[in-house]
């Protein structure tokens, strides 16, 4: 029996909208959890490049809902996401044409700059967010194998 395609778009909004709400406060429970940022900067970026824009809300609300969890600076993960998308990625693009290592990069890059902007802040506001370097290069390695996975 085939399911229509109103059916299983509604199936997968649902989905994703649970794990948005329940991923992240999983993560606060485990501490190593990995937040899977780059997976969700790949997934954004997919339904951008989709024009699935309920999708594109759907991963934008999970970071704000990460962040405000985790209590990181709010938005800061999506300024990075954008900045990624419209500086980063299209030279990335330009210089490369391999798939799977055109993924892996784009998480590599995503991911450092994003805990570049993390360190920046810490160091110009004073804060301690993430004290554990180790726990960032754990997420990173996380984050690669899900890309790698997708």
């Amino acid at each position: 029996m085939q399911r229509d395609i109103f059916s299983q778009k509604t199936l997968k909004i649902f989905l994703i909208a649970l794990a948005v709400m329940v991923y992240p406060s999983l993560g606060s429970i485990f501490p190593l959890f990995p937040p899977l940022i780059g997976v969700v900067y790949i997934l954004w970026a997919n339904a951008i490049k989709e024009k699935e824009y309920i999708f594109v809300f759907l991963w934008i609300l999970y970071t704000i809902v990460f962040e405000s969890i985790w209590g990181l600076p709010l938005y800061f993960l999506m300024v990075t996401m954008l900045v990624m998308y419209t500086v980063i990625e299209p030279k990335i693009y330009h210089l490369l044409h391999a798939n799977i290592f055109l993924k892996l990069i784009r998480v590599a890059i995503f991911d450092i700059l994003y805990f570049i902007f993390i360190e920046g802040y810490e160091i110009l506001m004073g804060k301690d967010i993430i004290s554990e370097s180790f726990v960032l290069i754990y997420y990173l390695l996380i984050d690669l194998a899900g890309v790698i996975l997708l």
